[in-house]
């Protein structure tokens, strides 16, 4: 039996595209399969072996952490290690040495974070962005070189910093492996079983500045139909969490923290409206939110960020657009999808239509399997 190991210091071992998708798609295909993350205790849950992480809040006792992440990997006797967090591409080059297959999942576009002036990395000074980002560049350069395939998740051309250019001599180690959602699993998945006594409009994912909390915020003040922002995720920041509470609407907005996707699909379902209104950086205008996806999975009509790439890739069959900046531009959609009830229906179901025809995983896990083939030599 061939052994694989995914290991993440940043995410919770049952993370949604490394567990549920990645991780439980490869035990499906017979590997047997490891993730080193953070959790509580060592388990196997759905035919994946889980060995736990302590959670470090700070990024350099984090970086030490990723040793002890590299020696529970090495235990496990994998063949493949295959890496989730820019933190660990020091171990890649360890564990490349030690004679292991060496796969990197880039989440995100690094490089494109750190040279963004009002970049969400604000753990960077912002006089120092650019010299942490040339730098990080420099190790994924090496990364690139040295290990043995670089996964990514988004393809947009007009990329200030899109890989297959950045990197013509090593196409043949870039696999587009996007964030599709599982249309199995949310099927299979009842709405909450909760009286709603007005509808919802829900956000899932990081919640911090660039993701233009405050300004969602802003606009329901300004909303004119009685209903309830939901958020659902994260804070990032406790002085942003502050500054966002103070400013919430009493009544009209509602926070829940992070949860496992069996009950946070069935929040989604109970929403009325899906929002991803994120703030125009770099790496933002420049790939996809997977909450995007998962709301469309769900049959929800979408307001999104009116960036270029997104207008292009979705268009206006599947979405309505908006300037993430503007709250009183954010408000009007809300209340257009809220008011109009059949454009709601249509978009929701177009939305759905598309997942179900194009950009689901149970298609896009069909890229993971031709890489695990090739690196154990099973073509």
């Amino acid at each position: 039996m061939k052994k694989v190991c995914h290991i993440t210091t940043v995410h919770k071992a049952i993370d949604g595209r490394i567990f549920y998708k990645e991780c439980r798609s490869l035990v499906r295909q017979g590997y047997v399969v490891y993730v080193v993350g953070v959790w509580s205790k060592d388990e196997q849950r759905d035919g994946v072996h889980i060995v736990g992480l302590k959670e470090y809040s700070g990024r350099f006792k984090r970086f030490f952490n990723s040793f002890v992440a590299m020696r529970k990997a090495l235990k496990t006797g994998a063949s493949v290690m295959h890496l989730h967090d820019p933190e660990l591409l020091l171990i890649g080059f360890l564990l490349k040495l030690s004679g292991k297959k060496v796969v990197f999942d880039s989440h995100e576009n690094l490089y494109l974070q750190l040279s963004c002036e009002t970049s969400v990395k604000q753990w960077v000074p912002r006089p120092f962005r650019r010299i942490f980002a040339f730098m990080y560049l420099l190790v994924e350069k090496l990364s690139v070189r040295f290990f043995d395939a670089w996964i990514y998740v988004a393809d947009n051309p007009q990329n200030p910093h899109n890989f297959l250019s950045a990197y013509p001599r090593h196409v043949h180690k870039f696999y587009l492996v996007r964030n599709f959602p599982i249309l199995s699993l949310i099927d299979n998945i009842p709405s909450l079983d909760i009286e709603k006594k007005k509808p919802i409009i829900i956000y899932v994912g990081g919640l911090n500045a660039g993701r233009g909390i405050y300004e969602l915020i802003e606009a329901m003040h300004s909303v004119r139909t009685d209903a309830t922002l939901l958020l659902i995720g994260q804070w990032e920041g406790e002085e942003y969490k502050k500054k966002c509470f103070d400013h919430m609407p009493h009544g009209k907005v509602e926070w829940k923290d992070w949860m496992p996707v069996e009950k946070l699909y069935g929040y989604i379902k109970k929403a009325d409206v899906g929002i991803v209104t994120i703030l125009p950086e770099l790496n933002h205008m420049n790939t996809f939110a997977i909450k995007t996806f998962e709301y469309m999975a769900c049959g929800l009509p979408v307001i999104m960020s009116d960036f270029p790439f997104w207008i292009h890739f979705f268009g206006s069959e599947n979405a309505i657009f908006v300037n993430p900046s503007n709250s009183a531009g954010i408000a009007e959609k809300i209340d257009l999808l809220l008011q109009d009830k059949a454009l709601a229906v249509r978009l929701g179901q177009n939305g759905r239509k598309r997942v179900e025809e194009e950009l689901c995983w149970e298609k896009e896990q069909e890229t993971l399997f031709r890489l695990y083939k090739k690196l154990l030599n099973e073509d």
